[in-house]
């Protein structure tokens, strides 16, 4: 999605962990989407929060806010002076937000079938690609316990076609990575 700003600063959200965008839960819900009657389980309260939620975005350009409605269409709210912070949807962690690395060998794939891509943190981001599995291992490892040092790993997945390679956290059915299939 791209939303294009009065200011002609364009928006773009195609991916995830954007550093102008965060997730709005009314007050109202707070507690609801928390704390749940009964003992929900731990997807159900994240199905609850996705939904529950509205999406915003901050304009990088000129600090104004773009707000979904109930039916997903933005409306725009502009800063009452200037000098806004251009950072106010950012992470709590600042610049040592946790991000994620993941490493892909598909065999099949014609040109390099490995690639290696990480983006943790405010300027640690790379994406490099492999003809030898093992070299793409190999990186993955060092890259991996660079940024684990570092305190700004969120998640880590290394897989050879279907088969998981390595992955970190493990998955429980307490703690489900996102976007990750729970063994079992």
């Amino acid at each position: 999605m791209k939303i294009r700003c009065v200011c002609g600063a364009v928006i773009v959200d195609q991916s995830d962990f954007l550093p102008d965008k965060a997730r709005l839960i009314a007050d109202r819900d707070w507690e609801d989407v928390l704390h749940p009657e009964g003992d929900a389980p731990l997807d159900e309260v994240r199905e609850r929060a996705w939904r529950w939620s509205r999406s915003l975005w901050q304009c990088a350009a000129c600090g104004r806010l773009y707000v979904d409605d109930r039916n997903g269409r933005p409306h725009r709210f502009d800063p009452a002076e200037a000098g806004v912070p251009r950072d106010l949807l950012g992470s709590v962690h600042g610049e040592r937000w946790k991000g994620q690395l993941r490493g892909y060998w598909r065999a099949s794939r014609p040109g390099a079938p490995g690639d290696l891509w990480w983006s943790c943190g405010a300027d640690d981001e790379g994406f490099e690609e492999f003809t030898s599995r093992e070299a793409l291992e190999r990186r993955y490892r060092e890259v991996f316990a660079r940024l684990r040092s570092l305190g700004i790993l969120r998640s880590a997945l290394l897989s050879e076609g279907e088969r998981t390679v390595h992955r970190w956290p493990e998955a429980t059915p307490d703690r489900v990575t996102p976007g990750w299939v729970t063994p079992g």
